[in-house]
């Protein structure tokens, strides 16, 4: 992955691209062999919350993103289009979904002191009739079944890409942004969302420039998410730091990246 640009543009693009430069360092110094297999890998595809405490099935790729698109800017019908193009074969919800709660108090503004498993029935309901439109199975994941204490995010990274590096636990614990389905604004709009979570009272606490919150790029990023990934971090005053993990040409090839 690069992250220069061509020296034409914007002062804005230039003063990006000089920041992400500094900012531009591999993630770990292992090996193929030290660092072992690394991503999901799988024909089937889960939708999943990009929540740290989620992991993705043996044998499934997930798509990961805010309340399992919840929290999408596209129209339902757009949405159900796409996922059943990708063969989508199950779609997830889980309890004490932080995105869930903001759809939910988006969409009944006048509510008030809204109790969690209200928000659970709701963050439940979207996913069965999203599973039901695109052909999906459905599936609920329960705080048991969650790799996090209930009420606190312990994750100290996020990843940005369509796999997430979860066998490997050298690797930091952290949320989990998908690219390959998503619009950009919904990307960015999720990176910043699973910011403030990790930054805020149920995360870690707030992250400084002595000790940031990593926002790894796996991968290979498009070129526009590539650019408001770096203008919005240059943005936070070393709070958050960008972090590489490139993927193996093999497994690469494996995974479809």
């Amino acid at each position: 992955m690069s992250f220069t640009h061509e020296t034409e543009g914007s002062e804005m693009e230039r003063e990006a691209s000089r920041f992400s430069e500094q900012q531009k360092k591999p993630l770990l110094a292992f090996t193929p062999e030290e660092l072992g297999p690394v991503f999901e890998q799988g024909p089937k595809i889960c939708v999943a919350c990009m929540d740290d405490g989620i992991d993705i099935p043996e044998g499934m790729k997930g798509d990961r993103n805010a309340g399992s698109y919840i929290m999408a800017g596209e129209d339902r019908a757009t949405l159900v289009s796409k996922l059943r193009k990708r063969g989508v074969s199950e779609i997830t919800a889980h309890a004490n979904c932080g995105a869930a709660g903001i759809a939910y108090r988006r969409d009944h503004p006048n509510e008030h002191d809204v109790s969690q498993e209200t928000i659970d029935r709701y963050a439940a309901t979207w996913s069965k009739e999203l599973a039901a439109d695109v052909g999906a199975e459905y599936r609920f994941i329960s705080p048991e079944k969650m790799s996090r204490p209930p009420e606190l995010h312990d994750a100290s990274a996020i990843y940005v890409g369509d796999i997430k590096p979860l066998k490997n636990r050298e690797l930091p614990k952290g949320f989990v942004v998908s690219t390959e389905s998503a619009a950009v604004a919904d990307i960015l709009n999720d990176i910043r969302l699973a910011v403030d979570i990790a930054s805020g009272s149920h995360g870690l606490g707030e992250f400084t420039a002595d000790n940031p919150l990593k926002i790894i790029a796996v991968g290979e990023l498009d070129r526009t998410t590539q650019e408001q990934l770096e203008k919005y971090i240059a943005a936070q005053e070393g709070r958050v730091e960008l972090s590489l993990l490139p993927v193996p040409e093999q497994e690469a090839e494996l995974a479809g990246v």
